[in-house]
């Protein structure tokens, strides 16, 4: 039996949250969940994670913080699939997501499904292995 694999999920939408824990421990996963970047800052930096699901925006604000979150994985892993999962979308966010090191770049609402095709996807191009 294979070792559980660990996603931090990044959104300040209780209900988004819910939801995609709840799928994600569904197919085996082991979740943690955050609702700001300071949160998410200090999971990372504790947490080994293969994946790491985030919101663009995490307030009620325009800054952008999940680009946050994108470049705080990166500075500590770049083998974790990395989801921007938004409903602010446009071309312009997507870019710099792509720049920063996100693999994809998702609309909500998106099917549960479709954002586990889009990890399973990044972990079996070789990016396999937790970061911590």
């Amino acid at each position: 039996m294979s070792a559980a694999r660990h996603l931090l999920i990044v959104d300040d939408e209780v209900q988004v949250v819910a939801a995609l824990r709840d799928y994600f421990t569904t197919i085996g996963f082991e979740v943690d969940c955050a609702a700001s970047l300071d949160a998410a800052r200090a999971l990372l930096v504790q947490g080994r994670y293969d994946a790491v699901v985030t919101d663009l925006r995490l307030s009620a604000g325009p800054q952008l913080d999940g680009l946050e979150v994108v470049d705080c994985l990166r500075s500590r892993c770049r083998r974790a699939a990395c989801i921007v999962l938004t409903a602010y979308g446009g071309e312009a966010n997507q870019v710099e997501a792509w720049k920063r090191g996100a693999d994809a770049y998702l609309q909500k609402p998106t099917p549960l499904a479709t954002v586990a095709g889009a990890i399973e996807e990044v972990l079996d191009r070789g990016r396999n292995r937790a970061c911590g």
